[in-house]
């Protein structure tokens, strides 16, 4: 009778980043397969197998990201060691599969490893080059690499095993891998490749938009400006399957796939995807905050025949209790001295969940004071896009019927 083998469940990590992350390499991956072969279908998703999964005929890739700021690699260091031991498992799990392929996935660099920690409490002796530079090119002439990766793999193994609660090192592969020889060892480490330094999310977030400007899925002159809601809906179609329960539900296929660009050409993406869209305001941004300043200059100057307007921008303004209901005529006869009114600067008054009606006499300034506000939004808060729209816009001429 053959041994019953328990390997460890693996969870998802739990940081934003790394989700960003693994949904971006999804969709660079699948973008270079259809680059690649445009015929072949494809399953792919994230948290499946690894932070990457794609599997066609040919291959089934797994990947694990790695996304931290600071922090450089070395093979001992605990990130790595994990991916290992997972990747040790799934591998033999499916029986040392031919088509299985392993990446790891790092925005930062790999580091040569020191004689501390656990190297020190295993007296490895350690290679002169550093162990993931060789293992990425396949490189054994020294034997201390081998030897090193092996101890600590194995060591890392042992010890999730003999921690963990839920399963036992007894019902593991641990026999299986002290059986190994150095062949099935390099046949393992063969098959990782090794993503160091590689594109940060904003670079891989450009890079992206860049394939699918590309590709020649479809066949459009608009490609170029649809590629940002191309990639939105890719992203929010890999998240929205990510915790779907029924299997076949979780994959992103390549007929999905072709179908977005064809969706997104004709307009006609999920509203809930323009949540991710990655679009650069900085030139919008710039110039509403030149239109602005000369708003307000040109309004001072025609009702002052000032060119300089004088700081008053940020003077104190009445703001009464939103529940009373009030006509126009009303509000401008309001007095600002009733005890029912709070005075501050129109900025720290205004309620962003609910809409703000400025009032007063005709020349008072009240979209200057506007313009001031949006000028000042656009200056100190890098996450909001604040337009100035005039009121001339919703008269007659200017107003659809359709807003009717």
């Amino acid at each position: 009778m053959s041994q019953i083998i328990n390997t460890i469940q693996r969870e998802a990590a739990d940081t934003a980043k790394g989700f960003t992350l693994q949904k971006l390499r999804t969709i660079s991956i699948i973008l270079s397969e259809l680059a690649k072969n445009q015929e072949i279908d494809f399953i792919a998703a994230i948290e499946y197998n690894g932070d990457v999964f794609l599997e066609n005929e040919n291959f089934s890739y797994t990947e694990e990201n790695k996304a931290y700021d600071s922090q450089n690699f070395t093979f001992a260091s605990p990130a790595i060691r994990n991916t290992m031991v997972y990747f040790l498992d799934h591998w033999l799990n499916h029986a040392r599969d031919s088509k299985i392929r392993f990446g790891v996935y790092a925005t930062n660099q790999s580091a040569k490893e020191i004689k501390k920690g656990l190297v020190k409490d295993l007296k490895i002796e350690l290679p002169k080059k550093k162990i993931i530079e060789s293992l990425s090119k396949g490189d054994y002439t020294d034997k201390l690499t081998l030897e090193a990766a092996k101890s600590i793999t194995l060591s890392e193994y042992k010890t999730q095993y003999q921690s963990n609660k839920n399963v036992s090192l007894k019902n593991s592969y641990y026999d299986t891998l002290g059986e190994f020889q150095d062949q099935d060892w390099k046949d393992f480490f063969n098959i990782i490749t090794w993503h160091f330094n590689a594109d940060s999310l904003e670079a891989l977030e450009i890079a992206i938009i860049e394939q699918i400007k590309s590709t020649t899925l479809v066949s459009s002159d608009q490609i170029a400006h649809k590629a940002p809601f191309i990639r939105a809906e890719l992203f929010y179609q890999l998240e929205i399957r990510q915790t779907k329960t029924i299997l076949n539900d979780r994959f992103l296929t390549k007929d999905n796939v072709e179908l977005i660009f064809h969706r997104a050409l004709a307009n006609n993406i999920s509203e809930n995807s323009y949540k991710y869209l990655s679009i650069d305001y900085s030139e919008i941004k710039e110039k509403t905050a030149i239109y602005l300043k000369d708003y307000i200059d040109n309004k001072y100057f025609a009702l002052s025949g000032i060119k300089n307007p004088p700081n008053l921008l940020n003077r104190e303004v009445a703001f009464f209790d939103s529940s009373m209901r009030l006509t126009s005529r009303q509000a401008d006869q309001f007095s600002s001295q009733r005890p029912d009114t709070i005075r501050g600067s129109f900025a720290s008054l205004i309620q962003q969940d609910k809409p703000t009606f400025l009032f007063g006499e005709l020349g008072s300034g009240k979209s200057s004071i506007a313009a001031g506000n949006i000028l000042g939004l656009i200056e100190k808060q890098d996450d909001i896009l604040p337009l100035l729209i005039p009121a001339s816009i919703y008269s007659k001429d200017n107003y659809p019927r359709s807003w009717k």
